[in-house]
């Protein structure tokens, strides 16, 4: 059966990440109806989404109901502090589900049922301030019990060896937003985490697919200047699954949403 999964860093929930002087939040309503037209028109069947705040109730008194804004019958919010979570919304059934989320560490790992076949999704989003070693540390972790058949999704923070990068380019992107941009490109360098997801015998649908290669941050919401674009978003699955297809979503409406873009996988699943 074909299986479409779509993974999106929603930047805050559709909020204003930066705290007023009163702790309060300003909903941003147009990047919200961006992202709903972005995944309405790609109709995955389980969307993914990173930064996902504001899904329990909280001390800011926001509620966002994600899965009846992007309209899905099956939902697993996993909190991570604060505002902070992941959520799946799904079309089939979530059957189990577990919230392993640290500091700076959201790892939510659910089970779906495909009319019968039993799908591990683990979703990863380490905090960009971590160091490289800190995020391979926490994907080891994370990953050390995986069962196959599986997925791993997420906004990594991080770079792959199967990425072609000019890192003075990259330094000159970062150097006019990061004060502390040859340090945050020397990290990058190292390219640890996805090497250490790749070493658990899963493949990068993304490289499966072989379509000229894309970033997945900045979009023009972010910065217009591309000079540090990176693709540092994935959909890795395990051997027994196929890849169809594997893109990047950037059109009118990603541009808007949010400082991600979304990904696709478009995947073979081979019942037993």
């Amino acid at each position: 059966m074909k299986l479409k999964v779509m993974q999106y860093n929603i930047l805050h929930g559709f909020y204003n990440p930066l705290h007023n002087k009163d702790m309060s939040f300003d909903f941003e309503g147009d990047r919200l109806m961006a992202a709903q037209k972005a995944v309405k028109k790609e109709n995955p069947d389980v969307l993914v989404l990173n930064e996902a705040c504001f899904a329990e109730k909280s001390r800011w008194s926001i509620l966002m109901d994600y899965p009846k804004l992007f309209n899905y019958p099956h939902h697993y919010h996993a909190p991570s502090g604060y505002e902070w979570g992941i959520s799946v919304l799904s079309r089939f059934p979530i059957v189990e589900r577990e919230n392993y989320s640290l500091p700076n560490c959201p790892f939510a790992r659910i089970t779906l049922d495909l009319k019968g076949y039993k799908l591990g999704l683990n979703v990863l989003h380490p905090h960009p301030t971590l160091t490289e070693e800190e995020k391979m540390r926490f994907v080891q972790s994370s990953l050390r019990d995986i069962k196959h058949p599986c997925l791993v999704v997420g906004d990594f923070n991080a770079l792959s060896d199967e990425d072609d990068y000019n890192f003075d380019k990259l330094y000159r992107g970062f150097s006019n937003f990061d004060k502390h941009a040859s340090n945050t490109v020397k990290e990058f360098k190292k390219r640890l985490p996805i090497r250490a997801i790749l070493d658990k015998r899963l493949r990068d649908t993304f490289i499966v697919a072989r379509n000229p290669w894309n970033y997945t941050i900045p979009t023009d919401h972010c910065s217009k200047n591309k000079d540090s674009a990176m693709r540092i978003d994935y959909i890795f699955c395990s051997n027994d699954i196929g890849v169809k297809d594997a893109y990047v979503v950037k059109n009118n409406f990603t541009e808007k949403a949010s400082d991600h873009y979304p990904i696709v996988a478009v995947l073979d699943i081979k019942k037993k």
